[in-house]
C-alpha cells in the first residue's frame, strides 16, 4: 500500500499466497491497493504537476485501474508477454469460427421458417410438430452460438485493452531500486504524502466508527 510502484512486488504476492495454497485470494487482497492508487489525491496531484517520475507513476496508475491488468501483474511475468499475445490471437481465431457458426445457424433458422411457410398443402400434425421442434432446436443453437460469440468478444476487448497497459508497467522497472539507493530521490516526497493520506483516511474512519 505504501509503495505500489514496484512491479516485481505483485508476482511476489501471488508467490507468497501460492506457498499457502491461497492464490485465489489474490484479487481480493490487492483490490484495495489498486483502488488506493487510482483514487489517491497525492498521486493525482503529483502526476498533474508533472513532478519527477510522474510518467512512470502514471503508467502504474493506468494499469491498476484495469482489473485485467492487475491479474496480469500478479500472474504473468514480462517473459510471458508473447504467450499473452498468442492467447489473444487464439481468441480472435475462435471469434472468427464463432461468427461463421452464427452465420450458419442464422441461415438454417431462416431456411426452416421459409420451408414452413411454403408448405402446401398444410402439413399433418406430426409433421408440423417435427418442424416446430426442428425450428426450436435451431433457434436455441443460434442463441447459444450468439452468447458464445458475445463472451469471446468481451474477452478480446478486455485483453486488447489490458495488454498494452501491462506492457507499459515494464517501463517502471528499477524505480524501487533507485529509491533504495537514493535517500534524496524526489519520489520519497510522494511516498510521505501517500503515507499521511492513508493515515488521515484511517483516522477519519476511526472517528466515524
Amino acid at each position: 500500500m505504501l509503495f505500489p510502484f514496484d512491479r516485481e512486488l505483485w508476482p511476489a504476492i501471488t508467490a507468497a499466497l501460492g506457498r499457502h495454497g491461497q492464490q485465489s485470494e489474490y484479487a481480493a487482497l490487492v483490490r484495495p491497493i489498486a483502488e488506493h492508487v487510482v483514487r489517491s489525491r497525492a498521486i493525482d496531484t503529483w502526476i498533474q504537476e508533472k513532478e519527477p517520475e510522474a510518467e512512470r507513476i502514471a503508467r502504474v496508475r493506468r494499469a491498476l485501474a484495469d482489473s485485467e491488468v492487475v491479474l496480469y501483474m500478479g500472474f504473468a511475468e514480462s517473459t510471458k508477454i508473447p504467450d499473452l499475445e498468442h492467447d489473444l490471437a487464439g481468441l480472435e481465431t475462435k471469434r472468427k469460427d464463432a461468427q461463421k457458426e452464427v452465420e450458419r445457424l442464422t441461415q438454417k433458422v431462416e431456411a426452416i421458417r421459409k420451408s414452413r411457410k411454403s408448405d402446401v398443402p398444410a402439413a399433418a400434425d406430426g409433421d408440423e410438430a417435427a418442424a416446430s421442434n426442428e425450428l426450436a432446436d435451431a433457434a436455441q443453437a443460434l442463441a447459444d452460438a450468439k452468447a458464445q460469440l458475445g463472451r469471446l468478444e468481451q474477452q478480446i476487448a478486455a485483453r486488447s485493452r489490458a495488454l498494452p497497459l501491462y506492457k507499459e508497467t515494464l517501463a517502471t522497472d528499477g524505480l524501487a531500486e533507485e529509491l533504495r539507493t537514493r535517500r534524496d530521490h524526489p519520489v520519497h516526497t510522494l511516498l510521505r504524502r501517500m503515507y499521511h493520506e492513508l493515515r488521515s483516511a484511517a483516522e477519519a474512519k476511526e472517528k466515524q466508527g
